[in-house]
């Protein structure tokens, strides 16, 4: 497997990790190029060598379609999960090419259920995996209680780069709110 510090720990194989070469910027895509390059390498060699029954490619927009092309020489099955936002951005071009690759695709929105399933014969709802672990209930919101959930995105760049700004503009939000 590859993928993050979780995934490592309880992977029996791991291959590289490759949450940190995630790219924001010119100047990080330069620098991730080249750990991309090795980890392509290092994934094809692993193919090559060890039997792999299947495979699971989660929102990986940049890379997944190298990652398919690769598991696709080796007639590795793929099963897509947390697609990337094509379906948001009516990217029908790129969903048809992750449809293409996938024996199967998992959901976590009903939309981008409804959406590939028009392209696709094997799409699955899973459902948000967030709403779970946050405990949230889907109720109608109150008028008394505001909840904003600030979600900057996954990689430490993201996080560096908006979250900062995100907070600023709670805060502005919060003062605009509490003088009306």
């Amino acid at each position: 497997s590859a993928g993050g510090e979780s995934l490592e720990k309880v992977s029996d194989q791991f291959i590289s990790n490759i949450t940190t070469h995630s790219a924001i910027g010119l100047q990080s895509k330069i620098q991730g190029y080249f750990a991309y390059k090795s980890f392509y390498k290092t994934l094809n060699k692993t193919l090559q060598s060890q039997p792999i029954e299947a495979a699971i490619i989660i929102d990986f927009q940049h890379h997944n379609f190298k990652i398919a092309s690769l598991l696709q020489k080796s007639n590795i099955p793929i099963l897509s999960f947390i697609t990337p936002n094509f379906w948001l951005y009516q990217d029908l071009k790129s969903m048809k090419k992750l449809a293409q690759y996938s024996k199967e695709i998992v959901c976590i929105f009903k939309r981008e259920e409804a959406l590939y399933k028009k392209i696709h014969k094997n799409v699955h709802y899973f459902g948000h995996p967030l709403v779970s672990i946050s405990g949230i209930k889907q109720k109608k919101p109150s008028k008394k209680i505001q909840t904003i959930g600030l979600m900057p995105g996954s990689r430490k760049q993201e996080m560096t780069l908006y979250l900062n700004a995100m907070l600023e503009t709670v805060k502005t939000y919060h003062q605009q709110n509490s003088e009306a």
